[in-house]
């Protein structure tokens, strides 16, 4: 009977320890599950975030080449007065390419930029419009110059210090001092 009552004994204590073990792992069984959710829902959020952050890239990216092509246009226009001229002249060519580029690269602006840049793109394309007698040159080169600081923060630099006249300093070939006070002039 002593052997009964020790295999009695071990039994009964292996089934309170496997019990009190079965008791804890019930009692933190809510928090594994919770933990275990929880990770998963972290794998799939940054696996989420990861993807968004490519397209944004992706999109950035296009944006960037975009406007650098637009940029480049207008810096033609800007720089090269025969080209300008041309535009200037109904129904040529160049006029129809002229509001051609304006239109399409408005369109995509549309699209992607903020609304302070298309508010400016709209202030250039209207002073474009305004005849030549009406129009002084330094006038247009100003809204450019403030269109494209606004691009500038659209792509990123939000908290951007460059102005127009340092802008225009970098393809204008006099000095910031001269384009100040040429853009500024009353």
């Amino acid at each position: 009977m002593e052997l009964n009552t020790i295999v009695s004994s071990i039994c009964t204590f292996i089934v309170l320890v496997c019990g009190w073990w079965i008791k804890d792992l019930i009692k933190s069984m809510p928090q594994l599950l919770k933990d275990t959710v929880l990770e998963n829902h972290k794998a799939n959020l940054q696996k989420e975030n990861e993807k968004i952050s490519i397209e944004y890239s992706e999109i950035q990216q296009y944006k960037v080449e975009i406007l650098v092509k637009f940029l480049e246009y207008f810096e033609k226009f800007f720089t090269d007065e025969k080209f300008r001229n041309k535009t200037q002249i109904k129904n040529s060519n160049e006029s129809k390419e002229f509001n051609r580029t304006f239109m399409s690269y408005g369109n995509k602006l549309m699209l992607f930029a903020s609304d302070e840049t298309i508010k400016k793109y709209v202030a250039f394309r209207e002073f474009g419009k305004v005849t030549e007698q009406d129009r002084q040159f330094s006038n247009y080169l100003k809204i450019y110059g403030q269109f494209v600081i606004s691009l500038r923060k659209d792509v990123g630099y939000s908290d951007t210090k460059i102005t127009e006249v340092e802008y225009l300093s970098l393809w204008l070939t006099d000095t910031k001092e001269n384009i100040n006070k040429l853009i500024n002039k009353r």
